[in-house]
């Protein structure tokens, strides 16, 4: 969607994308992700999304951040949303879904701590078991969480 969006001038028909969207969204405002565990990144991605096309009031959009929103951890952090300790990726897809749809509150500004308090002396973050496809194959992935977490507060910083 923001690369067809990116490419502007044409219509793409990027509607019946956010249609589709709004078809897989749960009733609780959430979107599973196939490549991740649990609902924090499909969610989080779909704001992200939505918010850089400027559809940040779309019911979509607002359904994802009342998700996000409804399920962040008392520490400030996001984990599976299911109760698990907040991870440096999962709060860093968190906090740039709500940076994109223009949600730089108190619920933003927790999550950029929490990012910063988990930053290591050496300037990176532990990457955590968020890669789950089924029973036995699981991954962290360092890389993932240190680029995702500077993406993160580099775009709360800006914004």
């Amino acid at each position: 969607m923001l690369a067809l969006d990116a490419v502007g001038g044409r219509e793409h028909r990027l509607d019946r994308a956010v249609r589709w969207l709004g078809r897989r969204q749960r009733p609780d405002g959430s979107l599973s992700c196939v490549w991740f565990r649990d609902t924090v990144a499909g969610t989080a991605h779909v704001l992200e999304a939505l918010g850089e096309m400027g559809l940040n009031d779309h019911p979509v959009a607002l359904g994802c951040a009342r998700w996000l929103l409804d399920h962040q951890s008392p520490d400030g952090g996001w984990g599976n949303g299911h109760g698990a300790a907040s991870s440096a990726e999962e709060t860093a897809w968190a906090l740039l879904g709500l940076v994109s749809a223009g949600i730089t509150g108190e619920p933003a500004a927790a999550a950029a701590r929490w990012l910063a308090g988990h930053q290591r002396e050496d300037g990176l973050w532990n990457g955590g078991q968020v890669g789950y496809y089924y029973n036995g194959l699981t991954y962290w992935c360092d890389a993932m969480a240190n680029g995702y977490a500077l993406r993160a507060l580099a775009a709360y910083q800006t914004r």
